[in-house]
């Protein structure tokens, strides 16, 4: 484009270069590319340290990789950077753990986990994995998953109930119903995230849409991903800002554009690596995408967004 009769000439590059010396000064912007992502590996292998219908997952504080192990009420932790089976973080059916769905560190840098079939959310220590207490007791039915808010509460999905719940987030008490049952046509939730605007969106399973409602009041503002997400689970917003959610009727990927909801493209498609019935996905700190494949028991990594250099001279 020309700008003061000076040329400015813009480089799109996959990689960064060495700038030659010219008489003008150089700078670079961050932009991100679209398309399929490209399978990696399996991080963690098929049934590593004992791991039974993963779940969901989160990098630690320490860097490490915790893995929700369903069918023996487990879960494991690998390594982050290699994916080797370190241990078992919180052993089996500690603090009455019954089939775990969602897991979080919390702000005092311990775990928290959901119980699915006993209807709590079980706090454990973060660097022992030892059982701490039952955080939260009542208000949920068959909970899902969680997360810390902005302002250091608690939400949790409840599953029959079709609500999320808040909690306050020192002490476990009840606060409300922040998303008050069936709001917006919310239908067996499952996936939460608070997104860059401060709102939260909610992974409505049943009618395969992400829905957003106010940060502040819960109150509903939209169908964020209208249609198409089928069995909607979990949902993240990327190092690129745009949301990811998994279709788990297709064990697909998706990605939506994070200012508008419009489907950029299918990042992850059924079948990439042997991918099949995914359940939980996170980026890590080398910004890749971790997904469980519950039906393989294995922890698959994939691409993250590529990243592009824009370099202005």
């Amino acid at each position: 484009m020309v700008q003061n009769g000076s040329v400015t000439k813009v480089m799109i590059i996959f990689l960064a270069i060495t700038l030659v010396s010219s008489s003008f000064t150089a700078f670079s912007t961050p932009a991100f590319a679209t398309g399929s992502s490209t399978f990696i590996d399996a991080f963690v292998s098929a049934g590593s340290g004992g791991l039974d219908l993963p779940k969901n997952l989160v990098f630690g504080p320490d860097g490490n990789l915790y893995v929700l192990s369903y069918l023996n009420d487990k879960v494991k932790r690998y390594d982050g950077t290699t994916g080797a089976f370190i241990d078992t973080f919180v052993a089996s059916g500690s603090g009455g753990l019954d089939r775990p769905q969602g897991l979080v560190f919390g702000p005092d840098g311990n775990l928290y986990v959901t119980s699915q079939n006993t209807h709590e959310v079980l706090r454990y220590n973060g660097t022992s994995g030892v059982f701490i207490d039952v955080f939260v007791s009542a208000g949920l039915s068959f909970p899902q998953e969680s997360i810390f808010g902005p302002d250091g509460n608690l939400y949790v999905t409840s599953y029959f109930s079709d609500e999320v719940t808040r909690y306050d987030g020192i002490s476990g008490s009840f606060i409300d119903i922040f998303i008050s049952a069936g709001s917006g046509g919310l239908d067996a939730p499952q996936g939460l995230e608070f997104g860059p605007d401060g709102n939260l969106y909610v992974a409505s399973q049943n009618t395969d849409q992400v829905l957003r409602y106010d940060g502040i009041s819960g109150s509903f503002i939209d169908a964020f991903v209208s249609s198409g997400l089928h069995n909607a689970k979990d949902i993240v917003f990327g190092p690129d800002g745009h949301l990811y959610g998994i279709d788990n009727q297709h064990s697909h990927v998706e990605r939506y554009d994070g200012a508008t909801g419009v489907k950029i493209d299918r990042f992850v498609s059924g079948g990439m690596g042997g991918i099949s019935s995914p359940q939980g996905l996170v980026f890590g700190p080398d910004d890749n995408l971790y997904v469980t494949s519950q039906n393989t028991n294995e922890i698959l990594r994939f691409e993250g967004p590529l990243v592009l250099t824009i370099l202005h001279q």
